[in-house]
């Protein structure tokens, strides 16, 4: 799999769930995304702010720029591991395609496409958008929708309890779930 080509986001925040990260990827400074989840997220490349849905969005084209958001013991927690999220993981945001690189590209990513690792994953290929959940034990959930476009603007959310899958919002409607999972 590839990086994804050209690709702008927000990710919104949110107050009312226990697990709780704000990266709403719409400040720089310094070549580091300001925000308030404790989390560093630092950019490589000229990626750029531009109007988003909601104020700024970062626009980064993926085949020179990235993001990478990293923090103290990021494997030791929900964020990094899934496993350690009893009540499931929610992680939702906007985002728009720019240029789209030919084949399946990943666009968002702490591990969860990878066959060694664990994770989550945000995948697309010809308005096709898939998300991945992998747990360390190699467990995965993989649910996707079709019909995504590029230029234009959409609101995915991913939601993810062992006890209930993965399932897939799409502008606030729930467009996929996977219940079971499979062993890679």
């Amino acid at each position: 799999m590839r990086r994804g080509k050209g690709f702008t986001g927000q990710v919104p925040t949110r107050d009312d769930s226990d697990i709780h990260y704000q990266l709403p990827f719409d400040r720089m400074s310094e070549g580091q995304l300001v925000n308030p989840s404790g989390l560093d997220a630092r950019v490589t490349g000229r990626p750029r702010l531009v109007p988003g849905v909601q104020g700024n969005a970062l626009k980064v084209d993926c085949s020179s720029e990235s993001v990478k958001v990293t923090g103290p013991g990021h494997r030791q927690e929900c964020m990094g591991d899934l496993s350690l999220c009893p009540s499931g993981y929610t992680i939702g945001l906007w985002f728009r395609f720019e240029e789209v690189a030919p084949g399946q590209n990943v666009y968002l990513s702490n591990g969860g496409e990878q066959l060694d690792s664990h994770g989550i994953a945000m995948l697309y290929e010809n308005g096709r958008l898939e998300w991945v959940f992998r747990l360390r034990t190699g467990r995965e959930w993989r649910a996707a929708v079709t019909n995504v476009l590029a230029h234009k603007w959409y609101h995915v959310a991913a939601t993810w309890s062992d006890k209930s899958g993965l399932t897939l919002y799409v502008n606030g409607e729930k467009e996929a779930q996977e219940k079971f999972y499979s062993v890679r």
